[in-house]
């Protein structure tokens, strides 16, 4: 969690300044991911969700960017349901009992999944700054990663997101 924390420190003046980063379209894949799901503790099973395209937002309650980006993803997820898009937003936070707050905070009902202290986050994906977004195509490649936030960015994944919509 320390090397979160630098990371959204030592890059806290290129997200003051609504900057952010979209790295190459990798195609690596998504390892196999169990995460307990917020408040009922529900496994979710990210292996599960093939066939869907993925989206997940990992955030903690101590990042203001996340704050900020949150409540947008209520309008994303509206424009895609019902149509094989699945967003999680995925805390990375070590306390789960400052989440519910937070959550009522920012007017958040995305569905919200535990990385406690960011144990995926960090040790499985190698995360390096929160918030991250990592968009993964129906087999479960990650096609998109963006670091940061910017206002525009939450509205411009659906570039992203509808052409894996069409791939088969």
């Amino acid at each position: 969690m320390n090397l979160l924390r630098l990371a959204l420190a030592t890059g806290a003046v290129a997200l003051a300044s609504a900057c952010a980063h979209t790295a190459p379209a990798p195609r690596n894949m998504l390892p196999p991911v169990t995460l307990p799901r917020y408040p009922d503790g529900t496994q979710v099973s990210l292996d599960a969700e093939r066939g869907n395209v993925l989206v997940l937002d990992f955030w903690a309650t101590w990042c203001e960017p996340c704050k900020a980006a949150l409540p947008e993803w209520e309008s994303l997820a509206a424009a895609y349901q019902g149509r094989g898009v699945r967003l999680y937003a995925v805390s990375v936070d070590g306390d789960p009992n400052k989440i519910g707050q937070f959550l009522q905070e920012v007017g958040l009902k995305v569905p919200v999944l535990l990385d406690r202290d960011a144990a995926v986050a960090e040790g499985t994906l190698h995360l390096q700054i929160i918030p991250t977004v990592l968009i993964v195509d129906k087999q479960g490649a990650i096609r998109g990663t963006h670091q940061g936030y910017a206002p525009t960015d939450v509205k411009g994944y659906g570039k992203e997101i509808d052409p894996l919509l069409a791939e088969k």
